[in-house]
């Protein structure tokens, strides 16, 4: 069975375990927790946050998918897939807080998609029920996600974006035409050179964001012995940064995030 098949099955699986209750957080990406959980960048490209989410994820990577591992082999295709999917974290690491969370299969896509644009340019797909070329609708993809950076709508823009042209990047030295063929890509190196790169991404930045002291003071205030211990200590920080109004905000920011009130703007 194609890795297509394979991919969504087990994505399913795992949003299956989630709604059962039984999915463990761990896998979700995060960046100050890189240095505690690195395999997290590959495991959040499984799981979803809602039923929206994955059906259409899946529904682009089984159609996008396909295309693309009939045009590249099995192996070529795993490894563009996983390699952008890890090229879109770090999209999203660069544009986001390092306590902002992501989870989705989107940047992955979003390479296969930016793959397709090189290697099967004349390829019909339909946007808003309008046929045309992927060669413009990639980047029609890509610069509906540049405008929208920095929206605030609980979607990882800049994941998908790196995502697209990671995959672009990826699949340069396949462009052309399809003979002299291109010798298979062994299965050892699909699967485990996205791992190795997703290992080194998570040490590069957990020991960046491990070594920002007020970084370690937010976390210190995250496990506080409950929510009132740890408003406390929030609120006693942002205080002590008064004089930094940026620094103040980015300690609020984490504050809202886990608390929903601006108990902390202004103190």
């Amino acid at each position: 069975m194609r890795y297509t098949y394979w991919l969504i099955l087990l994505c399913i699986g795992v949003f299956v375990l989630q709604m059962a209750g039984l999915f463990t957080p761990d896998f979700v990406l995060r960046p100050i927790d890189l240095l505690q959980r690195p395999w997290s960048i590959i495991g959040s490209m499984f799981a979803h946050s809602g039923f929206e989410h994955i059906l259409f994820n899946m529904l682009a990577l089984f159609m996008f998918g396909t295309v693309l591992e009939n045009r590249v082999g099995s192996n070529k295709f795993l490894f563009i897939y996983l390699a952008s999917g890890v090229l879109g974290a770090i999209g999203f690491m660069l544009f986001s807080s390092p306590f902002d969370m992501a989870l989705g299969a989107s940047g992955a896509i979003y390479g296969v998609i930016g793959a397709l644009v090189l290697l099967e340019p004349n390829l019909t797909v339909y946007f808003y029920g309008i046929p045309i070329p992927m060669y413009a609708a990639g980047p029609i993809y890509a610069l509906i996600e540049l405008f929208a950076l920095g929206s605030v709508d609980s979607i990882a823009h800049s994941a998908h974006l790196l995502g697209f042209f990671g995959g672009l990047a990826l699949a340069y030295g396949e462009r052309g035409p399809n003979w002299p063929p291109k010798p298979p890509m062994e299965m050892w190196k699909g699967l485990l050179i996205p791992i190795a790169l997703s290992l080194v991404v998570a040490v590069a930045f957990g020991i960046y964001y491990d070594s920002n002291s007020l970084n370690q003071k937010i976390l210190g205030c995250e496990s506080g012995s409950d929510a009132q211990a740890a408003k406390a200590c929030f609120i006693a920080l942002a205080k002590d940064y008064k004089n930094s109004p940026s620094q103040q905000s980015y300690i609020c920011d984490e504050y809202e995030r886990l608390f929903s009130d601006t108990a902390c703007r202004g103190v």
